[in-house]
């Protein structure tokens, strides 16, 4: 939750302020954005905006299945495109991405990852069309570009599906006509040059935030050095189950394995969109690899969603291949049928999380209790992003401030902080109330809001969340006790 509430948080600026906050994370801004238009028109409820994502899941689907179509779909000497051929397997793509346990449960978030995977598809869909007409035509060409850039804007890792898009594209056209002289396959050229630099262009607004965040990462993240385990976990969380264990890892770099051997299989196609879906899904992984093994850890299942929709449309290009019917529709049957297993596995699991009574129960049991001038003191603001979601006494909630020097690290959400978010202990001391009340965390983080020797703790009660367990706690000015008891209210330690 504290993603979407983080996204929420960041989408509180106005639309300058909020360049500059993002600026401080580690994301580009075009999802923020969006969302802070989303929310103006539609609200900011928990439903309306988690309907954001799942528009885009959504749309992601239609995406898929006209990329795939337009890809496969044969043609004349005229142009004329019959699409008959690739409509199974524009299907089956479509229904492998929609029964997906990790595209469903990005979906169902606020956060910029099937916003990416939507750009992923339509970008595809647009650059085939580009590419399949016997006249370059503009109109094409400029939404391939304009949803490059977009996908640029959206997610740092878009950059390396749009790496693998542009130098197929190059390969394409310079390829395509062999008879053609040096001069001619270079004229060829022109239309992906013109949209490579118009990219390029427009990307240099935001390369020195991405220059910037790199650096920030590399220096201050938590990520764990990249092991072959790594690769396990992300590949089984691809295809099998949002949520990756240690017994896995043998299963996912199993299905590693099978995915390197279908996209090789794939290319004995030889069909132009056969070599798109190799190059753009091989040189994810491989840049992936290599900054992970240069730089900071990226793998995370999460980040690789949009070349997860190439891996899908080969999965299915595959088993429409296989000659005979019967073994083709046994094998669709098996494979929806298992995926379906797997999102109903998932969805078992997603429900087991809500059982926990987490952050909502906390501040349900905080808005019911407190008075007025009783303020919620969090101990960092990760929490108090999710915090002020869930209360209905959001200005009197503030997230206590570390002494100069131990500021907050960014992944924990202090770019979309403000001062007047803070206290520090003098300010707590000087509040003009009687009681107080903080929210710890006791398992994860194992932080907690440090309280002077002026308050007395009354009680506190815990509240297990799947990641954590909060601690929501009451404290009584010493000069007052005694005088009034709120014993009962909170469980006694």
């Amino acid at each position: 939750m504290f993603d979407e509430s983080f996204s929420l948080k960041m989408t509180e600026f106005s639309f300058v302020d909020l360049w500059k906050h993002v600026s401080e994370d580690t994301h580009p801004p075009l999802s923020f954005i969006l969302l802070k238009i989303w929310g103006i028109l539609f609200g900011t409820s928990m439903f309306a905006t988690r309907m954001f994502g799942v528009t885009f899941g959504i749309t992601t689907i239609i995406g898929a299945y006209l990329f795939v179509k337009e890809a496969y779909s044969s043609s004349d000497e005229l142009g004329h495109r019959d699409a008959s051929p690739a409509s199974l397997a524009a299907l089956l793509t479509a229904a492998m991405i929609a029964l997906s346990p990790l595209h469903i449960s990005w979906s169902l978030i606020a956060r910029m990852y099937s916003l990416g995977t939507t750009l992923t598809a339509f970008s595809s869909w647009f650059l085939m069309r580009a590419l399949h007409k016997i006249k370059p035509g503009m109109r094409d060409w400029v939404l391939f570009t304009i949803t490059t850039i977009a996908l640029a804007y959206t997610h740092h890792f878009g950059l390396f599906i749009i790496a693998g898009q542009y130098c197929f594209a190059a390969g394409y056209l310079w390829f395509h006509k062999l008879n053609g002289s040096p001069r001619d396959r270079l004229a060829n050229l022109k239309p992906v040059f013109i949209s490579a630099l118009i990219f390029f262009w427009v990307w240099q607004l935001v390369l020195l935030s991405f220059l910037d965040q790199t650096q920030r990462v590399n220096a201050n993240f938590y990520t764990q050095p990249f092991q072959l385990r790594d690769v396990g976990h992300t590949f089984y969380q691809l295809f099998i189950f949002d949520k990756g264990f240690p017994q896995v890892m043998i299963t996912g770099l199993i299905i590693a394995q099978a995915v390197f051997l279908g996209l090789v299989l794939l290319l004995l196609g030889r069909r132009p969109a056969d070599i798109f879906i190799f190059i753009a899904s091989t040189v994810t992984f491989l840049m992936a690899i290599i900054y992970s093994l240069t730089s900071r850890n990226v793998f995370k299942a999460r980040y690789f969603m949009f070349a997860q929709i190439l891996l899908f449309t080969a999965a299915a290009i595959l088993i429409c291949r296989i000659p005979n019917k019967f073994v083709r529709n046994i094998t669709i049957v098996a494979v929806l049928g298992g995926m379906a297993f797997c999102s109903h596995w998932n969805y078992q699991h997603r429900e087991m999380m809500a059982d926990h009574p987490g952050m909502a129960a906390a501040l349900t049991r905080y808005d019911s209790i407190s008075k007025s001038t009783e303020p919620l003191i969090v101990c960092n603001p990760l929490l108090y992003t999710t915090a002020i979601t869930c209360t209905k006494n959001r200005k009197r909630v503030f997230t206590y401030t570390r002494d100069r020097g131990q500021e907050y690290p960014f992944y924990q959400g202090s770019s979309v902080m403000l001062e007047t978010d803070y206290v520090n202990s003098k300010m707590i001391d000087q509040m003009k109330t009687r009681w107080i009340w903080t929210l710890d965390e006791s398992r994860w983080l194992k932080t907690k809001v440090p309280v002077s020797q002026e308050w007395k703790k009354i009680g506190e009660t815990h509240y297990p969340d799947f990641n954590c367990e909060l601690v929501l706690r009451l404290y009584e000015r010493k000069q007052n006790s005694g005088t009034q008891q709120k014993i009962g209210l909170l469980e006694i330690d």
